[in-house]
């Protein structure tokens, strides 16, 4: 789907395009239940899409976590992040007969040098009371990925992740 319509942030039909692709990967999770004798339940699954390009970013989210953007300039920006409703621990996934109107999309204009998406364990980490990005979470990731080649990058990020500061701040 991605190779043949990706849209773009400068695209006015970028909301339609993703939700258009929600539907398409939705439909195909029913095939695999389908084909395989499962129920929907038994595949259930947040989702986060983001796309990034040089003139800014979109995404289309069900569930927790979230993503965020860093700029140039070290400016941090919350692409996306899940929108508690409802029941505690309740979330909504891309399996849901109902998915749809939970599905958020996002969109920020700009250019960006970095994205992370987190899950919801790393919530309470990653984003403070005002559903904001956390600098001391994200600047030294991000510092780390330019910083090193993947290898290092990786052990950095293991180490940080489970790192005894991290932990008191989240629940995974």
């Amino acid at each position: 789907w991605l190779q043949e319509q990706c849209p773009s942030p400068t695209d006015p039909n970028w909301p339609d395009m993703l939700r258009s692709g929600v539907r398409e990967i939705h439909a195909s999770l029913q095939t695999v239940a389908c084909s395989k004798g499962l129920s929907m339940d038994d595949l259930a699954c947040t989702l986060l899409l983001a796309i990034v390009t040089p003139t800014g970013a979109i995404a289309a989210h069900l569930g927790d976590g979230g993503a965020v953007l860093m700029r140039s300039d070290g400016e941090l920006r919350m692409l996306s992040v899940c929108q508690r409703e409802g029941a505690a621990n309740r979330t909504a996934f891309v399996t849901d007969v109902d998915w749809e109107p939970n599905l958020g999309l996002a969109l920020q204009r700009g250019e960006f040098t970095g994205l992370a998406a987190f899950s919801d364990g790393l919530e309470a980490g990653a984003v403070n009371g005002q559903r904001e990005p956390h600098p001391g979470f994200f600047q030294p990731l991000f510092a780390a990925c330019s910083q090193h080649p993947v290898a290092a990058a990786t052990k950095d990020l293991r180490e940080f992740l489970r790192s005894d500061h991290l932990r008191a701040h989240t629940d995974d």
